[in-house]
């Protein structure tokens, strides 16, 4: 209705006025601001450039006017929303000099411009540029309103850089921050007006900061309220407040996912990716995010096949949506490297983890240590988990002194990024044990094995109220069956038997059937079996292995013909075994037979 009125009152004036005559360009701008908040950017954003083209050329106006500089700030925020970053980068850039020009650079609508600014290079993972505009924000903002102010504005911009710290690693910072926040803006609108939004959406800040430190009863708790909460406001139908419930709705997800609850993360992830859908559309990067998460959670439940058409789906969307060498195209890279290796696809593999690496190398911010955030390398939290990937894949190429290097690098990186004690760390050190144990240093590999058990119960024990569910993470049980294999090799096969029986129970207790994780546990026990001469049940559990694997990854893959090797040598044997008993017994009979012929005589 109102587009059609305003178009309407345009044709009249074309056919009465100069089409550069400030009377029409009022009624383009307003025609465009109604066309953008119905959705129709596209038509927005020409009136928009129509009007700040004319208003440009106008030698009255020019293009430091504050009424040209509002229409590039409107073509900015336009293609900001499109996607079209470099576009509307360049023009906030031409807003900023002009607003500095005329109004100076502690103005309101400076400011505003500038945080636009830092707002983008945050969006973008351009950490140390998005840090460099958002103090300049916050301390425009102070020459205002005084240091120390709880204006809303303020608060704003000092979560920005909140989460320049969160993507920086700096958990512990960025967690006191949003704490700060949280409270604040408690105090000032509490739980009950629709301004309360704030409050939980700083609520879900922090919960998600607490489940990346390991905090996963506390954050789950925190995004769970924040979910149901905002569920009650989304009844006015506000946009906001349904992307903030879908955002708890992840992070549930998330955290299910790191303590090993890989069906209740599966089910939030995918109640996220179509709230997503609904909102943004298939392939937008936000809605492809929660794509390559279900990805991540069907791989770590050894649903191969289906976790790969989901990362590359995954993939493929983040290349179009934000380009190769964006944080969230890499994690869907990092990802699928993974499942090439888990797949037995080495070398494809090995090539994701390269270029991942040699992204973040390039890319990597200058060490900036004021205000206590420091950017480096190190702080980057997807390096570890890539340095990770790289000794997986040397481990598997029997290139152990380097793998040794490489899971020793990415420990140090979670150790920095993260607390000691964390899942992360202790899954580098479990890669470190299992190189030590191929290099036949089996007593130094359990040692390391020892270490991670202890460091696990110790977390149980003193985190009780945080991590309840920690005693049940499959890395528990995964490094009780690595321990089992190095018990194994010592010839120890009693105490092998008793930590393969561990491993096997307590995954099969939390993880789906023919996972690989239980598949190689029930692979080791089998061995310990036929050393105890245990045939019989041995022989079960290499039938299960070898189905399994086969079914996982198909009847030619090295696992699969290994295990089936191990299964028809045993049936062999046994066949043998029984033919040895018979002949035994057959001979024994005989000579009975003669014992009684002739030995009566």
């Amino acid at each position: 209705m109102a587009v059609d009125i305003y178009c309407e009152i345009l044709r009249v004036q074309e056919n009465q006025l100069d089409e550069n005559d400030p009377r029409i360009l009022e009624t383009r701008y307003s025609l465009a601001m109604v066309l953008k908040d119905q959705g129709e950017t596209d038509k927005a954003l020409l009136q928009f450039e129509m009007v700040h083209s004319a208003r440009k050329a106008n030698p009255k106006l020019g293009e430091c006017h504050p009424s040209t500089l509002d229409a590039l700030h409107m073509i900015a925020l336009i293609n900001d929303e499109k996607g079209a970053y470099d576009k509307a980068l360049e023009s906030y850039k031409t807003v900023l000099q002009g607003q500095e020009k005329n109004l100076g650079r502690n103005h309101y609508s400076t400011i505003d411009t500038i945080h636009s600014i830092a707002d983008l290079h945050r969006r973008l993972h351009r950490n140390s540029d998005a840090l460099k505009y958002f103090r300049m924000a916050k301390a425009g903002l102070e020459e205002i309103f005084g240091a120390g102010n709880s204006d809303g504005f303020t608060l704003v911009v000092c979560r920005g850089i909140a989460d320049v710290a969160e993507l920086e690693g700096q958990y512990k910072e960025a967690l006191e921050e949003y704490t700060r926040l949280y409270s604040v803006y408690r105090n000032q609108f509490g739980m009950e007006d629709k301004a309360s939004i704030w409050v939980l959406s700083a609520a879900n800040d922090v919960g998600r900061v607490l489940n990346k430190m390991g905090h996963y009863k506390t954050a789950l708790k925190r995004c769970e309220e924040t979910a149901e909460a905002m569920a009650k406001m989304e009844e006015d139908e506000k946009l906001q407040n349904q992307l903030l419930t879908t955002a708890s709705i992840l992070n549930i997800g998330t955290i299910h996912e790191n303590q090993g609850v890989y069906d209740k993360a599966s089910q939030s992830y995918i109640k996220a990716k179509k709230r997503f859908e609904t909102v943004y559309g298939a392939q937008h990067t936000t809605t492809l995010k929660a794509v390559s998460s279900i990805a991540q959670v069907l791989s770590k439940q050894g649903k191969f096949i289906e976790a790969l058409e989901y990362y590359n789906n995954a993939e493929a969307g983040q290349k179009v949506a934000v380009g190769i060498e964006h944080p969230r195209t890499l994690e869907v890279m990092l990802g699928k490297a993974d499942l090439y290796l888990d797949i037995g696809q080495i070398d494809e593999s090995l090539d994701l983890y390269k270029k991942v690496i040699q992204v973040l190398e390039r890319n990597r911010p200058d060490r900036d240590i004021a205000e206590g955030i420091q950017l480096t390398e190190h702080e980057n939290p997807m390096m570890p988990t890539a340095r990770y990937g790289m000794g997986r894949v040397l481990e598997s190429k029997k290139m152990y002194d380097k793998a040794l290097r490489f899971y020793s690098q990415a420990r140090e990186g979670w150790k920095f990024l993260l607390e000691e004690g964390h899942t992360s760390c202790l899954t580098a050190e479990l890669g470190m044990g299992r190189v030590l144990q191929k290099q036949k240093k089996y007593h130094e590999a359990l040692d390391i094995y020892d270490g991670i058990m202890r460091e696990m119960k110790r977390n149980d024990h003193n985190l009780a109220n945080e991590q309840p569910l920690r005693s049940k993470h499959p890395l528990r049980y995964e490094t009780a069956c690595s321990k089992g294999c190095v018990l194994f090799k010592m010839q120890k096969y009693d105490m092998a038997e008793i930590s393969y029986k561990e491993a096997l129970e307590g995954l099969q207790d939390i993880l789906p059937d023919r996972h690989p994780l239980i598949l190689k546990s029930m692979y080791g026990y089998a061995k310990v079996l036929v050393k105890k001469k245990h045939y019989a049940d041995a022989l079960n559990l290499y039938q299960v292995v070898t189905t399994g694997w086969n079914t996982n990854l198909g009847a030619h893959h090295p696992e699969t013909m290994r295990s089936r090797e191990k299964m028809l040598s045993l049936e062999r044997r046994m066949k043998w075994s029984r033919f040895l008993c018979l002949f035994a017994l057959f001979v024994l009979i005989i000579l009975c037979s003669l014992y009684l012929e002739y030995g009566s005589a």
